[in-house]
Formats: C-alpha cells, sequence, structure tokens
C-alpha cells in the first residue's frame, strides 16, 4: 500500500472532498438507520412482551451466534468490495469493478454453505454449549442455518453497492425493508403463538432482500462491464485477500465484541438473564445505527482520498464526519443513560434490572463516538493488519473481563466488560491515526455539538431526578432538552455544515 505522507506534506483541502455531496448521502443513510433502529427496537419489544424470558433469551443468543457466522462467512470482503471498487472507480479502472466482485462472491458462498451445513448438524452440540441441554435453542440454531448463506451474500452484496457512492439500496434493502419485513414476520409468529416461528420470521427477510439486491448490483456494473478490460488486472487475487483477510478477522472479533457477552450470560446465569441484558443493550446498537449511517456515506471517500494521498482532504472529512457523529448518536446515549428507568418498561415487568447496565454502556459510547470513525479510518488507510491488532487486544480484554466480573456482578459485571474494551477498541487506533498520518477527529464544531448535548439532555433531565424524582416531571425536562437541543443545533448550523445538506434538499423541493 505504501506509506503515507504526513498531512503537512500534502496540498490543502479543495472542492474535490466533496461535503455537500457527504452530507446528502449520509443524511439519506441516517433516515434509513433511524427507521432499521425503531423496527429492530420494536422486534426485541415484541419478544421480550410476548413470549417468556426463556424463549427470548435463547433466541437472542442464537442470533448472536449466527450474526458472527454471518460476518466470519463474509471474510472481510463487506469492507474489501467497498475498499476496492472506490479504488478502482477513482483511478479511472471501471472494468475492474466486475473483477473484484467475483473475486469475492465465489470463496464466500463456498465458506457459507459449509458453516450452515455443519452448524445445522451439529446444532444439539452448539447449543448444549451455550445454554446445556435444550431442544429449544438447538431448534433455533437449525432454523437459522439454513438461512446463513442468504444473509452472508445479501451483506456482500450491498457492501458492493456502496462502492458506487449510493446508498439507496443499503437504505431501501438492509435499513428500511428487511428489519420492516422482521418486525411484520414476528408479529405474525406472536399471533401464532409458536416459538419455533420465531427464528423463521428473524432470518427470512434475508432471503427475501438478496434477490433485490442482487439485480440492484447487477445495475450498477452494467456499465463497468461494459468498458475495456486491461489485459493485467488492476487489482490481484493476492493483494485482494492481503487486504481483505486481516479485515475479515477483525470483523468477525468486532461483532464477537458485540454479541459474545450475549451468549456469555445465557451460559453462565441463564436465559432470563440473556433476555434482560439483551434488552437494556439494544439502545448501544440504536446509537451505533446513527454512526453507521455516517460511516456508510464517508466510507468510499475516505478510500479515494488515502488513494491520492490527500490527507488534507481526510483530515477536514474526518473532522467533519465527527462532528455529525457526535451530533447524531451523544443525544441518544445521553438520554438513554438518563431515561434508562423509564425505558426499560417498555420490555415488560423484571427488565428494570438492566437500568445500570444501559448507564455504563452508554458513558463508553460517549467516548467512542467522540474519536470519529477512527478504526474505519484505519482500514481505509490500508492498514487492516494494525486494526487486526487492536480488535483482538480488546477482544481479549473483553473475554477475560466477562470471565472474571459475569460471577461477581452478573449482567452488571458484562456490561463493564463490554464498555472497557470499546474504549479502548476506539483509543488505540486514534493513537496510531494521530502518530502515523498526523490526523485527529477534534475540531470546534463537534466540541460545540458535544457541550450542548450534555447540558440539554444530560444536566435538564438529571435535575428532575435530583429534585424529586417523579417520572413525569424527568420526561417533561427531557422534552425541553430536545426542543433546546434541536433549537441550538440550527443555531450550529454554519459550523456543522448543514447547509451543505440543507440547501440541495431544498432547492429539490422547490
Amino acid at each position: 500500500m505504501g506509506e503515507v505522507p504526513k498531512l503537512a506534506q500534502v496540498r490543502q483541502w479543495g472542492e474535490q472532498t466533496d461535503i455537500g455531496g457527504l452530507a446528502r448521502r449520509g443524511a439519506l443513510s441516517l433516515g434509513g438507520a433511524a427507521i432499521s433502529a425503531v423496527a429492530s427496537l420494536l422486534v426485541v419489544v415484541v419478544i421480550t412482551r410476548g413470549f417468556g424470558k426463556a424463549d427470548a433469551g435463547a433466541l437472542f443468543s442464537a442470533t448472536s451466534l449466527f450474526v458472527i457466522a454471518e460476518s466470519l462467512c463474509a471474510m472481510g470482503t463487506v469492507t474489501g468490495l467497498v475498499y476496492f471498487i472506490a479504488r478502482v472507480r477513482a483511478l479511472d479502472q471501471p472494468s475492474e469493478v466486475h473483477h473484484v466482485i467475483k473475486m469475492a462472491i465465489l470463496p464466500v458462498t463456498v465458506v457459507a454453505v459449509i458453516v450452515a451445513t455443519l452448524t445445522f448438524f451439529f446444532s444439539s452440540t452448539v447449543a448444549g454449549i451455550v445454554q446445556g441441554p435444550d431442544g429449544t435453542m438447538s431448534s433455533y440454531i437449525r432454523v437459522l442455518a439454513v438461512f446463513l448463506p442468504f444473509a452472508v451474500l445479501f451483506d456482500v452484496l450491498i457492501a458492493g453497492t456502496q462502492g458506487f457512492h449510493t446508498m439507496t439500496p443499503t437504505v431501501l434493502l438492509e435499513k428500511i425493508g428487511r428489519p420492516t419485513l422482521q418486525i411484520l414476520l414476528v408479529v405474525a409468529a406472536l399471533e401464532l403463538g409458536k416459538t419455533w416461528a420465531l427464528p423463521l420470521a428473524w432470518a427470512c427477510p434475508y432471503a427475501v432482500g438478496l434477490t433485490f439486491v442482487a439485480g440492484a448490483l447487477a445495475r450498477l456494473t452494467g456499465k463497468e462491464r461494459r468498458a475495456t478490460v486491461p489485459a493485467e488486472p488492476v487489482v490481484s487475487r493476492r493483494e485482494f485477500w492481503r487486504y481483505t483477510g486481516p479485515r475479515g478477522v477483525a470483523a468477525v472479533a468486532q461483532l464477537t465484541l458485540q454479541r459474545l457477552d450475549i451468549v456469555l450470560v445465557a451460559s453462565m446465569l441463564g436465559a432470563r438473564e440473556a433476555a434482560i441484558y439483551t434488552a437494556a443493550t439494544r439502545f448501544v446498537v440504536l446509537g451505533q445505527l446513527g454512526s453507521q449511517a455516517v460511516a456508510l456515506a464517508v466510507q468510499p471517500k475516505f478510500s479515494e482520498l488515502l488513494a491520492k494521498q490527500d490527507l488534507a482532504g481526510a483530515q477536514h472529512v474526518y473532522k467533519m464526519s465527527t462532528a455529525w457523529v457526535i451530533s447524531v448518536t451523544w443525544p441518544i446515549h445521553i438520554l438513554v443513560a438518563v431515561l434508562a428507568p423509564i425505558i426499560l418498561l417498555m420490555f415488560g415487568a423484571g427488565y428494570e434490572e438492566g437500568r445500570w447496565v444501559m448507564v455504563i454502556l452508554a458513558g463508553s459510547m460517549l467516548v467512542a463516538t467522540g474519536c470519529g470513525m477512527v478504526s474505519m479510518l484505519l482500514v481505509m488507510a490500508g492498514r487492516t493488519t494494525a486494526n487486526l491488532v487492536n480488535v483482538a487486544i480488546a477482544l481479549t480484554a473483553n473475554l477475560v473481563l466477562n470471565i472474571l466480573l459475569i460471577p461477581r456482578l452478573g449482567i452488571v459485571g458484562a456490561a463493564i466488560a463490554w464498555a472497557l474494551s470499546i474504549v479502548l477498541s476506539n483509543l488505540a487506533p486514534l493513537f496510531e491515526i494521530r502518530l502515523s498520518m498526523g490526523l485527529s477527529p477534534f475540531g470546534r464544531a463537534s466540541a460545540r455539538s458535544a457541550a450542548l448535548a450534555l447540558v440539554a439532555l444530560g444536566a435538564l433531565p438529571s435535575l428532575g431526578w435530583m429534585l424529586s424524582g417523579n417520572k413525569s416531571l424527568v420526561i417533561g425536562l427531557a422534552a425541553c432538552g430536545v426542543v433546546l437541543y434541536t433549537a441550538g443545533t440550527w443555531r450550529l448550523r454554519k459550523s456543522l455544515q448543514l447547509d451543505s445538506l440543507l440547501s440541495p434538499i431544498a432547492a429539490r423541493m422547490r
């Protein structure tokens, strides 16, 4: 990949960073992420309120294993396709796009089918390791195994469309279509009253979505397929997998960081505690979707800028995208921490035990989002091995802390372990990016947005708890804080460059 020069050695940022375009793609992705977050949360609410904690915990444990296996089978191609498609198009080699896609799909398909087959036939063994002899979880795993190849290919092809600087397939299919269909099918399973229908309702949308995303990618690659093909491929198979391989391991480790604690809680404490812990941690995922929305929009741009060694442009995009991430995610994480006792009521009786899980994880996410998309930037710079090392260290710390803390502190111990690993996995790449490329996420816009969120959404509702503890008063002050934060963000629209987003939209509406 070559050594990336220091920031001072590169020309100043110019129009080529296309902040307006990034903002519009980020807004589209953010809108889809909001719908996806609501639908995903509703799935958990329907399951926790409609089924017992044992059945809910078994399903959450099984789907956690499914998501880890899904990432394992993708082998890093979700990031590799975005990186190489954006790269070859930026370097005026459109004919390479079809070649890059073919290099990814065949190995991924073979591995996914093998893993799905093994999982299906050894489902009882897997269920026994996680939760003891339980026929319910074993049947859940078998149903999910059938849909594993569909889910893997769905994720890989969605990533392929993102390399073309379009968020439309991702938003329509991944952010809106799949979770919306998922909630409808879960409600249907609830009406049937059949627990065996739960994993089917959860996984079936992947198969439906795959047919649509395949057509979307075929349309996008049509023009590149007709371009003149060079005698020798610009991207070799060795180069593709040298980049993608470490990223694949890192992706599995990152998802394991997010899901392993659910499996460990189920194994050490039982399905009931796993259900409570899963419900409490869903709000961390809710905030992460905001970060992912911005990341999906700027990831191809980072690849292009770093391919051209434009670190000045990358610095500007990094600071601006960090400000967007803070302005979107900090309100969620702060309100989740402050309103935790009230929010948990939506899951039903007995779930209020997850209050401190929400508070601890929300605090760690403020640190993580304050660093911006630092791990993704490290990967887009071609340093996938460094990213793998960072994730491996965080995963090891998470595993050790879970083993030590869960027996002593229960689900709070699991939350502490995950929170510390989240902080570690963000501070390590932040130091490396600063040291190797001179890039920093911190800027005036992000500092102002963070301070506004802490005062309006943190201090104001907390005052209600301190004064009387009345839930109605707390909710009222939180609503006032939302209004204050919205007004303050509008006042900060120039420093946040919101005009880059709003002006083109208003012009199109006119």
